[in-house]
């Protein structure tokens, strides 16, 4: 990362793909008055049962959990403890938590959570045993008559709206999706920097900066962006493997 002049900053990183498609942003209206959207964002992820992009998961599954912005499920969520003992590098991009939970000996154990925290209020985190009949039941009452939501339920609407307040949906070219900045549209690129777990999007502007001889494309960033499955690294393993390739950007 450097500075090339007055507020043109150098930096590395991997376009992981561009945005293909995007929804609107939910209003903020009572969570009922959403479902439209959510009906939109759903049917733009062609939810199904066949495996997403990174193949561990199926559509509907990594739709949803993209509803939370990756809440705990079933440890897919879960960041491993650095070697060193000292906190994660990326310490200003994500909300940490420290579970308690039994394991099947009866004894308490710890797991340290981490959760993409999108503005001052944060995420919620859910139970770790939460599964997709949460996922239904919640579905089934934004399409229902009914008023009454249980206890779990009500957790997990107030997931999904803190994770979805103010974010767009978007599916990329590859078909990833993500949630992100509302001003996020078609073509703009989802790219992970050095550095940091977060990606961001970022605009190309169609300009260029010379410095020492070299040209670079400068891009606007609008601000990062939730994209399932590769929230904890995955980016930097694909260019390690030879699937992504590093390049510098200008932003501006």
């Amino acid at each position: 990362m450097s500075l090339l002049c007055q507020g043109k900053l150098k930096v590395r990183g991997v376009i992981v793909d561009r945005i293909a498609s995007n929804a609107r942003v939910p209003p903020h209206h009572p969570i009922k008055h959403q479902t439209p959207i959510y009906d939109q964002w759903h049917a733009l992820a062609q939810c199904s049962n066949i495996p997403y992009v990174d193949q561990r998961l199926t559509r509907e599954e990594a739709f949803w959990l993209t509803l939370l912005n990756g809440s705990l499920h079933e440890g897919r969520g879960r960041v491993p403890e650095p070697e060193n003992g000292e906190a994660s590098s990326a310490a200003n991009d994500i909300d940490e938590t420290n579970l308690a939970r039994e394991d099947s000996t009866g004894s308490a154990t710890e797991d340290r959570i981490v959760l993409p925290v999108h503005g001052s209020a944060g995420v919620p985190l859910l139970p770790e045993e939460v599964d997709d009949r949460l996922w239904h039941s919640w579905w089934s009452f934004m399409h229902s008559p009914s008023d009454f939501l249980d206890p779990e339920g009500l957790q997990f609407n107030t997931c999904v709206t803190a994770a979805t307040v103010n974010r767009k949906f978007f599916m990329t070219a590859e078909g990833w999706m993500g949630t992100g900045p509302p001003t996020a549209r078609q073509n703009d690129l989802v790219v992970v920097l050095n550095g940091g777990l977060t990606p961001y999007v970022l605009r190309p502007t169609w300009s260029e900066t010379s410095h020492a001889g070299t040209t670079y494309s400068e891009f606007t960033i609008l601000g990062d962006c939730y994209v399932h499955g590769i929230m904890y690294g995955e980016a930097m393993d694909r260019l390690d493997a030879g699937v992504y390739t590093e390049q510098e950007f200008v932003l501006i």
